[in-house]
């Protein structure tokens, strides 16, 4: 049954990958129903269930499956630690080899969007690809790398990564319903993220259609990482405000520096999704 349901989904992803989101999912609160469409009858179940539910799921020193969703590959995972969030190891060298080709051969701190199946159960999460830390098991694999769910918290600062929670959406089905229902503010940090990940595709749901996507990409190509490092104001805007922000900017040909950026927000309607309608990157803020 668990192996049926596997290949279900690797189809189901795949079938993704050339459908879009409205048109392939269908939402209840916290258990999404995922309709194969034209390559199957089946449908099979995606919950989004938030950290202290899932950590009974998956107690300590359980054993699960990763399915990477852009992908379709899979592999096993133990979880061997982790109060906030579930720290993994893969099972074997063959998981590791598997979830490093699922980072193009290269170790990342770039989040992805997966769901694990555990017990029959599959669940909306994110991971990243970076070896750090311990690790015990004989695996070819330096260390443990995270497993972020709904809810989740970072070890330690203690809060919730906004790039893993995207990407917990994204596992679900529901990014583009999440980014319709958020505040300018929330937007301009999604932004942030899209340009520190690297992700094309969250960029294309929070711009405008106005905006030059090639000019945007001119702009930050070279960016490695990315953090706002000032506050936001306070904001009562209506349809339309603008946010100034300054941000830390790493890239290997400049390094570390600061830099203003000026972003606009726009609704078309009172009722309408926030989103961005002009970026303009300011001078260097040494």
């Amino acid at each position: 049954m668990i192996k049926n349901i596997k290949y279900t989904i690797i189809i189901v992803l795949s079938y993704f990958m050339i459908a879009t989101i409205n048109e392939s999912l269908v939402y209840s609160k916290q258990n999404i129903e995922t309709p194969v469409g034209a390559c199957s009858s089946q449908t099979f179940h995606v919950q989004l269930l938030p950290w202290d539910d899932v950590k009974g799921i998956i107690p300590m020193y359980s054993k699960f499956e990763v399915i990477d969703i852009a992908t379709g590959k899979s592999f096993n995972v133990q979880r061997r630690a982790g109060r906030y969030h579930a720290d993994v190891q893969p099972l074997s060298s063959n998981d590791t080899k598997i979830m490093k080709e699922i980072y193009n051969g290269s170790w990342s701190w770039d989040r992805k969007a997966v769901i694990i199946q555990v017990n029959g159960r599959l669940i909306a999460a994110s991971m990243h690809g970076m070896p750090h830390g311990a690790g015990a098991l004989q695996n070819n694999f330096p260390g443990h790398f995270c497993i972020h769910f709904y809810g989740s918290k970072t070890h330690i600062a203690k809060e919730m990564d906004l790039a893993h929670q995207l990407m917990v959406q994204r596992a679900a089905g529901q990014l583009e319903s999440y980014l319709k229902n958020i505040s300018a503010q929330q937007l301009v940090d999604v932004f942030l993220v899209a340009i520190d990940q690297r992700d094309q595709e969250m960029m294309e749901l929070i711009l405008s259609s106005g905006m030059n996507m090639e000019q945007i990409n001119e702009e930050i190509q070279a960016i490695e990482d990315i953090k706002r490092i000032s506050s936001f104001e306070k904001d009562s805007s209506i349809l339309i405000t603008e946010e100034i922000i300054d941000v830390s900017i790493y890239s290997k040909m400049e390094g570390r520096k600061k830099e203003t950026i000026f972003i606009e927000l726009r609704k078309e309607s009172l009722f309408a999704p926030w989103k961005i309608s002009a970026v303009a990157f300011g001078k260097e803020n040494r």
